[in-house]
């Protein structure tokens, strides 16, 4: 049995159209008599994909998706700190301005494009450095502050939260307590390092005191990265 030639491109946007009108891909697929794959390509780029053809589909590739210049910013952090993780440069990519509003790629997409773009910069396995001596507890009020936060708190009107509040972590007194706006196009975000800063800063000015220790939680965005050799942003500030 001979194979049935490629679809034309009027067959392709007969076909096409149908599914958009609501009709079942297999009738449409079996009045043309043809295969139901093509669907793949008009469902991903639309009735301009279909007379485009494979060259200008875009390009292939870790990260071929999203935006250029997310691309480039990834590169250039994990080129100019080579001991970043793909978690780390995540973490900057999302402080960066000129990235607002951008969806952001997961930690293993990211690996991946640093293992297609450059393995030379991938760090080798290093062996786990001793944890840091734990603080000493506190014994009073004030000495020690401790930061929380509940993330994914969806509200009524669909929009998803984060509370950040601040303890004191003998008298359980709430010093500070500020809700986020998290929510993104695809998901919902961590807060920022300097989202963090704006609460304690409120129980600095409210208490009009300073603890001498502020306790955190282990997130990359607050302690940094175990494997770093300097301190994150957070704890210099």
């Amino acid at each position: 049995m001979n194979p049935r030639p490629p679809l034309t491109q009027h067959e392709k946007e007969r076909i096409y159209r149908g599914k958009q009108a609501g009709r079942k891909l297999t009738d449409l697929a079996q009045e043309i008599g043809c295969s139901r794959e093509w669907w793949r390509v008009g469902r991903k780029h639309g009735e301009v994909g279909l007379r485009a053809g494979r060259a200008h589909r875009g390009k292939t590739g870790a990260l071929s998706q999203f935006d250029p210049e997310l691309v480039a910013e990834a590169m250039q952090l994990k080129k100019a700190h080579p001991g970043w993780g793909a978690d780390r440069v995540r973490v900057e990519l999302a402080q960066l301005e000129s990235l607002t509003g951008l969806a952001l790629p997961s930690r293993s997409r990211l690996a991946a494009l640093f293992k297609e773009r450059c393995p030379e910069f991938l760090a080798s396995h290093q062996p786990r450095r001793p944890d840091p001596p734990r603080p000493l507890p506190a014994s009073g009020v004030q000495e020690v502050w401790q930061v929380d936060s509940q993330e994914n708190i969806r509200l009524q009107d669909g929009t998803i939260a984060t509370v950040c509040s601040v303890r004191d972590l003998v008298g359980a007194a709430m010093i500070a307590s500020q809700a986020f706006a998290v929510q993104t196009p695809r998901h919902w975000r961590k807060l920022t390092w300097t989202e963090i800063r704006e609460v304690l800063r409120q129980g600095f000015g409210e208490w009009r005191t300073l603890p001498e220790a502020v306790l955190t939680d282990n997130e990359l965005v607050q302690a940094g990265n175990p494997q770093d050799r300097f301190p994150a942003r957070l704890t210099l500030w």
